[in-house]
C-alpha cells in the first residue's frame, strides 16, 4: 500500500504539478511581470536601447493590445534554448497570464 506520507515507495507526482501549473495560470490574478516592466520603464527607459524599450512595451500592452500579443507569441527572441519553458511562457500570454 502506498500513502501520501511514504518516504520510500512509488510517487505518481504528475498531478500535482499539473494542478501547480493550473492554479498558476488559472487562479492567480495579476502576474508581476507587467508591473516589473512598468517599473523598468518607468525608471529606466533613457538607459534602455530600442529593444529592450519594444519588449518592455509589448510586456505592459499584451492584455488590451492584440498587436503586442501577437508580437510577443511571434518574436524569436522572445523564446529561451528550453522548449517546454517556451510553451508554458506563450500559453500563459495566451492566457494573459504572463
Amino acid at each position: 500500500r502506498q500513502h501520501e506520507e511514504n518516504t520510500l515507495g512509488y510517487k505518481d507526482e504528475s498531478f500535482k504539478k499539473i494542478k501547480k501549473q493550473f492554479k498558476i495560470a488559472f487562479v492567480k490574478k495579476e502576474s508581476m511581470r507587467s508591473k516589473i516592466a512598468e517599473e523598468l520603464k518607468n525608471g529606466y527607459e533613457k538607459m534602455l536601447n530600442t529593444d529592450a524599450k519594444i519588449l518592455i512595451e509589448n510586456l505592459i500592452n499584451y492584455r488590451t493590445d492584440k498587436k503586442s500579443k501577437k508580437w510577443l507569441l511571434d518574436n524569436k527572441k522572445f523564446t529561451s534554448n528550453n522548449k517546454k519553458l517556451d510553451r508554458k511562457v506563450r500559453l500563459a500570454i495566451k492566457l494573459n497570464r504572463f
